[in-house]
């Protein structure tokens, strides 16, 4: 009887901690792409204040776009 009641709370004791690990694997993920794209915002700012070439500026400006569409793809797919 006793083993049987040993038994059963070290496997409710696994299971909340397999819950927790998952939960803060996704919340770091979403850090990181928030911040990554925060980056290239900062990065086109400088471009554009130091009067690069036309062509250049439209090519950073494609780029901080789909860095922004990236991290926003990688917040969703970690919330389902």
């Amino acid at each position: 009887m006793l083993a049987h009641v040993e038994a059963a709370d070290s496997a409710g004791s696994a299971g909340a901690a397999g819950s927790a690990g998952a939960a803060g694997s996704a919340g770091a993920a979403g850090s990181a792409g928030a911040a990554g794209s925060a980056g290239a915002a900062g990065w086109a700012g400088a471009a554009f204040a130091a009067g690069v070439p036309h062509a250049v500026r439209t090519i950073q400006l494609s780029i901080n776009i789909a860095s922004r569409l990236k991290s926003d793809f990688l917040i969703i797919s970690f919330s389902l």
